[in-house]
């Protein structure tokens, strides 16, 4: 379920049965009636934080919006609201520093993004946090890669 009832033209969200693009925020719920995702709008497009939520009610998702696209920090939580992952957006693209975890919330790699492509050195870690394998990419193709740093 969805509150305020919306539909979706022409890539904008409105007010169900209208021509009035959404501006405020538009929650969705689960089966059970919790909270799932909470979003905010802007003349039918997504607008500042989105939240998305795990059923024991942990945040999972938070992800930030600008005219319609991805600006700024994105993090991914498991269910117990531990981090996984964190990465940047600039314009809708992935830009700068990209970290994935493990359960242990060691890091699992690292890399770096730029005009949403990978660029630079990416990490790869093993669970005790030791450094496992390198690559290089330069304007997202892979350049060098070392398996035994």
């Amino acid at each position: 379920m969805t509150t305020p009832p919306t539909q979706t033209k022409n890539n904008r969200l409105y007010y169900l049965d209208t021509d009035e693009p959404v501006t405020g925020i538009v929650e969705m719920f689960n089966n059970d009636s919790q909270l799932w995702e909470r979003q905010n709008y802007k003349d039918g497009k997504r607008e500042g934080l989105e939240e998305r939520y795990s059923e024991n009610r942990q945040i999972v998702k938070k992800v930030n919006y600008k005219d319609g696209k991805r600006e700024g920090l994105e993090e991914w939580f498991n269910g117990d609201g531990q981090l996984q992952f964190r990465l940047n957006y600039k314009d809708g693209k992935r830009e700068g520093l990209w970290k994935m975890f493990y359960e242990n919330g060691q890091l699992s790699f690292r890399g770096n993004y730029k005009d949403g492509k990978q660029d630079g050195r990416l990490e790869y870690f093993d669970e005790d946090g030791s450094l496992t394998k390198t690559e290089t990419y330069r304007n997202g193709e892979l350049v060098e890669e070392n398996n035994n740093p």
